[in-house]
């Protein structure tokens, strides 16, 4: 129904199926029910989407690759400093890495500012975690001062451009 307001709220739609009352017609993939999620912030769309997209993929990169797929001996020595078992820390680093995908989802996904604000919080502790027990890794490149800083610009990003929605749907 062009000129329609609800046809309007569709604007970023990636799929131009419209049932009889002008609602799109929901599809079953991931992607497509991300950008219908992702209506609601239009007018921000491509600052929130890649604020998002950057830190659900270090989180969910982080999580699988160093955690679950390839067992890092760098993150079990850095849980052993509180773990003293090693079979023990090698199976929570592995939980650890499933409870960061999970989080990296929710950032994708969530309409909650606070979410950011809790990342922020977590990437904090984990740098402070790190300079107390391995300040070492500090001065390799791409080292974990570099890493935390820049998500949490990006946190600090998307939880201003969320605020900024969440002020402008509610007026």
């Amino acid at each position: 129904m062009p000129g329609s307001a609800q046809a309007s709220y569709f604007v970023y739609s990636p799929f131009p199926q419209h049932d009889s009352a002008g609602f799109p017609y929901l599809p079953s993939s991931l992607y497509h029910a991300y950008f219908l999620t992702m209506n609601r912030f239009k007018e921000n769309f491509p600052v929130l989407v890649t604020a998002r997209l950057v830190l659900a993929f270090s989180w969910i990169y982080q999580g699988m690759v160093p955690k679950v797929i390839c067992q890092s001996p760098g993150e079990i020595e850095l849980l052993e400093h509180v773990v003293k078992v090693h079979e023990l820390a090698c199976t929570m680093v592995i939980w650890m890495g499933y409870g960061e995908v999970l989080f990296g989802f929710l950032l994708l996904f969530t309409s909650r500012s606070w979410v950011f604000l809790l990342n922020i919080l977590a990437l904090a502790v984990l740098l402070i975690y790190v300079a107390v027990f391995q300040p070492e890794l500090f001065t390799l490149p791409f080292n974990p001062l570099i890493l935390n800083v820049s998500l949490i610009g990006m946190s600090l990003i998307a939880y201003g451009e969320l605020r900024k929605n969440n002020y402008r749907a509610e007026r």
